[in-house]
């Protein structure tokens, strides 16, 4: 009757035996299951830092280089919005300085975007990339600095309006290439310059909007 009663509580201490001698192998083995866990752990950071949905089909990492892939890459719009399209990549390539995680910024040495689509949505005196940037902005303790941003499109720009009685919508192809250099955050007090000069992240955003220009309406 002891054995039966206490035969749980055997189980659970075994369970947890079993875990720590485990801990070795998951950190062996955690490099080589990169598909398996960081795009299910990206995609939850992107949602609890903006509330907005993100979905990532697979990903690769080198921990050597700092370097990783992400593959069909889906973001949909935050809650309130009438449709829920608004980007998708093909690839989001990134090389991040793994020293520079000690030091005052992270240094991003690349960062390339092979963007498909885009939807612009407007809808009760606000936007859905508006909406999206005010959540994602924030207080943040380290500074970037992005030595060579690249974002690509290929494919089609829509755009729909909704008021209270109407929707407006239009849709174009366009090819687009964007290159910019020492993309910077916030310029912080004593952080030193570089010769070459920063750009700043909103210029990036601004330059990027002019993708939602149908040059065949101008």
């Amino acid at each position: 009757m002891i054995n039966i009663i206490l035969l749980p509580f055997r189980g659970l201490i075994w369970l947890v035996l079993g875990t720590i001698f485990s801990l070795p192998w998951l950190i062996v083995l955690l490099p080589f299951t990169t598909n398996y866990w960081l795009p299910h752990a990206l995609s939850y950071g992107f949602e609890h830092k903006t509330q907005a949905s993100c979905k990532i089909e697979s990903a690769n990492a080198d921990w050597l280089t700092g370097e990783i892939i992400l593959k069909n890459v889906t973001i949909f719009n935050t809650h309130g919005f009438t449709t829920s399209d608004c980007l998708k990549f093909r690839t989001i390539k990134f090389k991040v300085d793994p020293k520079s995680f000690l030091g005052s910024y992270i240094r991003i040495k690349e960062m390339v975007f092979d963007c498909h689509q885009m939807s612009f949505v407007q809808q009760n005196g606000s936007n859905n990339f508006l909406a999206l940037g005010k959540l994602f902005s924030g207080e943040s303790s380290k500074n970037f600095i992005v030595d060579d941003l690249i974002f690509s499109f290929n494919g089609f720009i829509s755009i729909k309006k909704y008021d209270a009685m109407f929707v407006r919508s239009s849709e174009f192809f366009t090819k687009k290439n964007f290159g910019f250099s020492n993309v910077c955050r916030d310029i912080q007090k004593g952080q030193a310059l570089r010769p070459e000069g920063v750009q700043s992240i909103e210029t990036v955003y601004n330059t990027l909007g002019t993708l939602f220009k149908n040059e065949r309406d101008i």
